[in-house]
């Protein structure tokens, strides 16, 4: 993250919250020198606290010696479009420059090391975050060129834990980023309050705690088509993928591909009592020349058992076994090109702006 000290931070021996500010500032500079986060900030207040840390053994002295030599120190960089300024009053409420939004927290906040901490970075599976930092990877390769450092903190295993991660975090006044799966089965579905989706959204989001919801039914709906087709699949698999297959190459395919549940299918008890369910089911249905058969949507539910599968699971553990597939083909240094489809390729770029703005982080060059 990118913090901005502003110049009421000044403050001179004689007020009274001088030590404190001086405390506050001391370990977030720490942090920054831990290659945790990124600062930067008003030239009088660098210049302020370089006179402050001025042991030429500290890494802080050299931090602020380098911050003043800059040219630049004020300009923030033009990748960023997320940054929080440090302030010593009250915190005023989100507000935007062009296409920055800019937030405030108060200096006191650093007086507990936890809020210095990398940002967590929380998903709802345990191979979520890898997945993540995959598509950060293809987006400072192919879309932001950035010479700036990244240092999220995966959180591993939050999964159906990640609600009480989340207010865990928040409780620590530790910066947390989270992304989830919209669970919506079509473009208009509502998830219910038991979904992890829903739980998340009503955890009311501040300047240190964001929230993603991405625009698909899961985060499988993300892989690019090499990805899948990269997978070797077996037994059934492979006449889950025929049937996968047949949804491909038509006018809806970004349709149910955006929304379709890969993992589990879809069965006729599913969509039995949602009309707008079956009514997307349909678009599978008509493009599926193994099971339609000529047949009209409703004859064919009307000739199936509750239990019977409108469209085939792809497969359950989809996620471990291509992010397995992805690592071995980078083992192999093979390069990776993936071909998205627009849906894909706007939740790649959100995803991708979304972690360079909350894990950006001072590069390990060496202070001078």
């Amino acid at each position: 993250m990118l913090f901005y000290l502003t110049n009421s931070l000044i403050a001179s021996p004689e007020d009274e919250d001088f030590l404190l500010i001086r405390k506050c500032i001391k370990k977030l500079a720490t942090s920054v020198t831990e290659h945790k986060h990124l600062l930067m900030g008003d030239f009088d207040v660098i210049s302020h606290f370089n006179t402050l840390f001025n042991n030429p053994d500290d890494e802080e002295s050299l931090l602020f010696n380098t911050l003043e030599k800059q040219e630049a120190i004020n300009s923030i960089p033009d990748e960023i479009t997320y940054y929080i300024e440090v302030i010593r009053g009250e915190p005023s409420a989100l507000r935007k420059d062009g296409n920055v939004t800019i937030a405030q927290v108060k200096y006191k906040m650093f007086e507990d090391t936890t809020s210095c901490e990398k940002t967590a970075l929380l998903g709802e599976d345990d191979y979520d975050c890898q997945v993540f930092l995959h598509i950060y990877k293809w987006y400072i390769n192919n879309v932001c060129t950035t010479r700036l450092a990244n240092n999220l903190e995966p959180t591993l295993g939050a999964g159906g834990h990640i609600v009480s991660e989340i207010k865990k975090m928040k409780s620590k006044n530790r910066l947390c980023l989270a992304i989830v799966d919209s669970d919506k089965k079509y473009p208009t579905h509502q998830p219910g309050k038991e979904t992890t989706c829903y739980k998340c959204m009503k955890i009311k989001e501040t300047s240190i705690y964001k929230l993603m919801v991405l625009n698909v039914q899961e985060i499988e709906n993300l892989f690019p088509l090499e990805y899948i087709n990269n997978h070797k699949f077996e037994g059934v698999g492979i006449i889950n993928k025929q049937h996968f297959d047949t949804l491909l190459n038509n006018c809806h395919t970004e349709y149910i591909l955006q929304y379709l549940d890969l993992k589990k299918g879809v069965k006729k008890s599913d969509v039995v009592n949602d009309t707008h369910y079956q009514t997307f089911m349909s678009y599978c249905f008509i493009h599926n020349s193994l099971i339609n058969k000529g047949l009209e949507f409703q004859d064919f539910l009307s000739s199936i058992s509750d239990d019977d599968y409108i469209q085939r699971p792809l497969q359950e553990s989809l996620l471990k076994n291509v992010l397995n597939d992805i690592k071995e083909r980078e083992k192999n240094k093979e390069e990776l090109h993936p071909y998205l489809f627009e849906f894909q390729e706007i939740e790649w770029k959100r995803i991708g702006q979304f972690l360079l703005d909350w894990g950006c982080a001072r590069s390990k060059e060496a202070l001078v």
